[in-house]
């Protein structure tokens, strides 16, 4: 996607901002989850009381999507 979007704009910038946003980077995901474990306690408790996501809904969701 973001090469399709290279080859529409010369604007360097542009192309540098959507690269970011589109983008993984270590730093902020460690951010995301060190901030869900300090206000939550943990990622299982950030889940079910942060995200509103039930015991079962998320066996469920782990039977749908894991091997």
């Amino acid at each position: 996607m973001i090469d399709g979007l290279k080859k529409q704009t010369q604007d360097a910038g542009l192309i540098a901002a959507i690269t970011a946003l589109m983008g993984v980077q270590k730093e902020f995901l460690q951010a995301g989850l060190d901030e869900m474990k300090a206000k939550y306690g943990s990622i299982d408790a950030f889940i079910e009381k942060g995200l509103g996501v039930t015991k079962e809904e998320r066996a469920n969701l782990k039977a749908m999507y894991l091997e």
